[in-house]
């Protein structure tokens, strides 16, 4: 099979991009609990996008660690994943293990300003794809760094601004379920900049519905699941469990690691 720098590129921006959606604004509580619960409106409420932007930012506020599983369904492809993410000093680190279709299993994993792949090609002889995210010459690079050098709090400030606002639906067996509407072309202009600029992600932004919806569940007062729905383009399912549980994400070892020319 060919070596497709464009297919790692995207493959690698959901292992990031798909976690960061658990990301509200960061607190000083006990990891993984919530100091303050408010009660959920009336079902069947209509929420203006202040309103949602609050509940959503607020139902990630106290996420420091968390395990995570990941389902986007495309009528392109389906891809699986599973991990844990912390954000321990403010600092975003992520471990990812993901199957994709044509390359199988793969991993990734963001430390400090660098992210590693990992895929069972021949050409790469086992070892992990390094992409230092300060390397303004390599388009992976730009995209995420542009992300990760952000704020939780910065982060979700970007990427909610498409909320267009939404309704409570109501109590059911995952939590309180919130639906909110968002404006694409609005979300694609408060992307981060490395995105906003990134040709891949424009044209997969271009391509989506003129609306989505966003089906968010919170939990005493924690987010436990988000589903985006891109109506024929697809579906995209974040499930969060293991709350404050204790994640250690570490660099692979010097000799098990190469790069890729053009990808950093």
């Amino acid at each position: 099979m060919m070596f497709a720098p464009k297919r790692v590129l995207a493959v690698a921006a959901v292992a990031v991009i798909a976690p960061l959606t658990a990301c509200g604004s960061p607190s000083t509580s006990t990891p993984g609990l919530s100091m303050s619960i408010a009660p959920a409106p009336a079902a069947g409420t209509i929420l203006t996008a202040a309103q949602v932007k609050d509940i959503v930012k607020a139902a990630g506020a106290n996420l420091t660690s968390v395990h995570e599983t990941i389902k986007i369904a495309t009528r392109a492809a389906d891809i699986t994943g599973e991990g844990d993410m912390t954000r321990a000093n403010g600092t975003i680190a992520i471990q990812m293990t993901m199957t994709v279709p044509q390359l199988g299993e793969m991993q990734a994993r963001l430390v400090g300003q660098a992210f590693y792949i990992k895929m069972n090609l021949p050409q790469l002889g086992g070892k992990w794809i390094k992409i230092d995210l300060t390397d303004k010459n390599s388009p992976l690079g730009q995209m995420l760094g542009s992300v990760t050098a952000m704020s939780p709090s910065q982060m979700f400030d970007q990427y909610s601004g498409g909320l267009i606002g939404g309704t409570f639906l109501g109590t059911d067996t995952i939590g309180d379920h919130y639906v909110i509407n968002v404006d694409t072309a609005s979300a694609a202009k408060h992307l981060p900049a490395g995105m906003a600029t990134n040709s891949l992600i424009q044209k997969g932004m271009k391509a989506l519905p003129k609306s989505i919806k966003l089906n968010v569940w919170v939990k005493g007062g924690l987010l436990q699941q988000t589903v985006v729905d891109m109506g024929p383009a697809g579906t995209v399912t974040v499930t969060l469990s293991d709350f404050g549980k204790t994640v250690d994400v570490v660099a692979p070892p010097t000799a098990e690691v190469t790069s890729i020319p053009g990808l950093g």
